[in-house]
């Protein structure tokens, strides 16, 4: 039997199957967003790049923007339009090799000061920012940090307490942040999903979500979208980058900021194709391997708590087990989540922070040292990964001091 031509859009919307979404749908979605805006529009100028990675976000965000304010947006021109052959990359994914680097270029060209990236589909969202001569691609962490830290100290959660949620293959930085400032916490499952899940069955007359995300990219600001929205998180961050360069400050000094006050996180990524059936079978085969003779130490760091969610077991480093529901999400420190089964990522090491802000400002010793060589140079601590619900994040107390090394250009 011969298969049917596929319709062409004309076509199908002849037939019901093809609806434009009318245009007041965008309109509700843009007033949404200007209205849940944290900070004031100011007329402080920012240069910034975008691109819409040969998908549907560019007259979107170029319309959020421009509504805050925000003049003379460059645009990657040749990724600028919807093209499902994503023709300037190999694959249409920020965080790839080269995905990055027309937008990139452009940065250089016009000395943009913000540089922002949507997916294809406009739901996620990379940033990168002006470090030494070049530029410097936050990580997924790094951009949920500045985020939530944004939204702890700005939103207006009319006197009730505010909520933040992550998922278990996210840092746990975020979890230290709410408790430093009082807000309710939740950790979930791998998937957005599960974050607008929490969001609304833990939102009540006296908590208020503000903020979620993942490490992949995703984020979801505010109650205007129960999902991971790449626009409103740009708009967001730009908006963010404005404010703090209106005081004569950069996204990256009050990034140094947060992991000064909450406990220094670094983190490393690295991506392993297993491809098919065979490679599925590997996979299979190294999780059994792992469950049957589970490591002692990870360099040269104990492991102090085996989480197997699969089979609902958590286990101590004194050999003791417990059991818990699937349904429920156990306190952990690590897990790769049920992300696509041929990726795997490493996740951060934890460090105790090094000193307050507020204390070190008056010490005349100008902005915080970057930490990033110095994470290097010292053992990883292991640090607790908060529990469901609202259950209180990790109580580690961060180390006094500040970090010794500058950042290196």
């Amino acid at each position: 039997m011969r298969a049917r031509p596929r319709p062409t859009p004309p076509e199908a919307a002849a037939a019901g199957l093809r609806i434009a979404v009318e245009d007041e749908v965008l309109q509700a979605y843009l007033d949404g967003l200007a209205a849940g805006a944290l900070h004031p529009r100011q007329a402080t100028p920012l240069r910034i790049v975008y691109t819409a990675m040969h998908g549907v976000g560019h007259r979107f965000l170029a319309r959020a923007l421009r509504r805050a304010g925000f003049e003379g947006v460059a645009a990657v021109p040749t990724q600028a339009d919807p093209d499902g052959a994503f023709r300037s990359v190999a694959f249409p994914n920020p965080e790839e090799k080269g995905a990055m680097d027309r937008a990139l270029a452009l940065a250089r060209e016009v000395r943009a000061e913000l540089v922002l990236a949507n997916d294809p589909d406009a739901d996620r969202l990379a940033v990168a920012v002006p470090d030494g001569d070049g530029y410097r691609m936050l990580s997924g962490n790094e951009i949920g940090f500045l985020l939530a830290d944004d939204a702890l100290a700005h939103d207006d959660a009319g006197g009730r307490r505010k909520l933040v949620v992550t998922t278990i293959v996210s840092s746990t930085l975020l979890g230290r942040m709410a408790r430093d400032r009082g807000a309710a916490y939740a950790e979930t499952l791998t998937g957005f999903k599960w974050i607008a899940d929490a969001a609304r069955r833990l939102e009540s007359e006296d908590t208020r979500f503000v903020f979620g995300y993942e490490e992949a990219l995703g984020y979801t600001v505010g109650r205007l979208v129960r999902d991971k929205d790449g626009i409103g998180a740009a708009l967001r961050m730009a908006e963010l980058c404005r404010a703090l360069k209106a005081r004569g400050r950069t996204l990256l000094d009050r990034l140094d900021e947060v992991l000064v006050a909450h406990g220094m996180s670094h983190q490393a990524q690295w991506a392993v194709m297993l491809a098919g059936a065979e490679g599925k079978q590997r996979i299979a085969a190294a999780m059994a391997a792992l469950r049957d003779d589970p490591p002692a130490t990870i360099g040269a760091s104990p492991v102090v708590r085996i989480v197997d969610l699969e089979r609902g077991v958590e286990r101590g480093s004194d050999g003791g087990a417990a059991a818990f529901g699937r349904a429920g999400v156990p306190r952990i420190g690590r897990h790769a989540g049920d992300r696509a089964p041929q990726r795997h990522r490493a996740q951060d090491q934890v460090l105790p922070g090094a000193g307050r802000p507020g204390r070190d400002a008056g010490r005349g010793a100008g902005r915080p040292a970057r930490p990033r060589r110095a994470l290097r140079r010292h053992p990883a601590v292991p640090a607790e990964a908060p529990g469901p619900g609202l259950a209180p994040p990790p109580q580690e107390a961060p180390h006094r001091g500040r970090p010794s090394q500058p950042r290196p250009k």
